[in-house]
């Protein structure tokens, strides 16, 4: 992110001031919570629309790592089991009433396959393409330094 990348820059030894430059109302770039009213009800929904880095750890870690500072002491993060619940105009199907999303991507395929033919297979296609574009962004992106101009214009060379 931009403090972690500014806060490089300064350590580098290259620059004697590093101005950070924010283009939204307040900082934290993608860090923030977004809250929507219902059109329907009285309901307020919220949405964190929090940073994609917090998907990567290691990346974190390794931030803290290399700007020689201790990472704070977090509490361990278990997987979450949730539930999707529908609420379905017509008559109920027992069973297709809530949907569980499972770590297994076999399980999770067979899932979708139970509630709509053809859903398993089109999830399993998603998750190859996903895995994908993770492999092809890590090495294009993230875990490359662009040093000149060139090269963040042109990633993929």
């Amino acid at each position: 992110g931009g403090l972690s990348t500014a806060i490089r820059l300064k350590l580098s030894g290259q620059f004697d001031r590093v101005r950070i430059l924010e283009k939204n109302d307040r900082l934290g770039g993608r860090v923030k919570t977004l809250k929507l009213e219902s059109c329907t009800s009285s309901s307020t929904y919220r949405f964190d629309t929090g940073p994609s880095l917090l998907l990567f750890p290691e990346e974190y870690m390794r931030t803290f790592e290399e700007l020689g500072c201790e990472l704070p002491e977090m509490k361990p993060v278990g997987n979450v089991g949730y539930r999707c619940f529908f609420n379905r105009r017509g008559p109920r199907r027992p069973g297709q009433d809530t949907l569980d999303l499972l770590l297994e991507d076999d399980e999770m395929a067979a899932q979708l396959e139970s509630v709509e033919e053809g859903a398993g297979e089109a999830y399993s296609r998603m998750i190859r393409a996903a895995r994908t574009a993770l492999e092809v962004g890590n090495g294009a992106f993230i875990d490359r330094n662009f040093a000149t101009l060139a090269e963040f214009v042109n990633p993929l060379r």
